[in-house]
């Protein structure tokens, strides 16, 4: 029974959304949460941090009640590929903006999936980099570079 649970994807599943959730606790624990009349900076990460909680415990619980499908085997390359592009384009954001760094992190979160259909990749990093600006920079008006030294 103890094996079975311990290969559960539910069960790490669970254990994950509730790590996030404590990191969101954690991180977001010096902001002021106040209340739902005068909700505070706070409130809402503390919000979806309970919530996380409560939904990883949910499905680590299930992970034990039913017969859930097994963790086979842990993929390392796809899991440091995707951490990696993420890395990147935190890191690039501000200096070089954000086609460049939303490029570079399809570019290198791409292999992660396996075999890499170059124009496939292409045309979903043009949607996705538009989409992006559009909504981020036009409509919401951040404040970052969408390529550093022209806009």
């Amino acid at each position: 029974m103890a094996r079975a649970v311990l290969t559960s994807k539910d069960f790490w599943s669970g254990l994950l959304f509730m790590g996030m959730g404590a990191a969101a606790l954690i991180l977001g624990n010096d902001l002021r949460v106040g209340t739902m009349a005068r909700m505070g900076p706070g409130f809402v990460p503390h919000a979806i941090g309970w919530i996380l909680i409560a939904l990883g415990a949910v499905i680590a619980v299930k992970g034990f009640a039913c017969d859930a499908e097994r963790v086979v085997r842990l993929h390392l390359r796809p899991v440091g590929l995707i951490v990696l592009s993420v890395v990147v384009f935190a890191l690039l954001l501000q200096p070089v903006g954000l086609v460049p760094a939303m490029a570079a992190m399809i570019a290198i979160s791409a292999p992660a999936a396996g075999q890499v259909r170059v124009w496939e990749t292409v045309g979903i990093a043009a949607f996705l980099i538009v989409l992006c600006v559009l909504v981020f920079k036009v409509m919401l008006e951040m404040s970052f570079p969408v390529i550093a030294g022209v806009w």
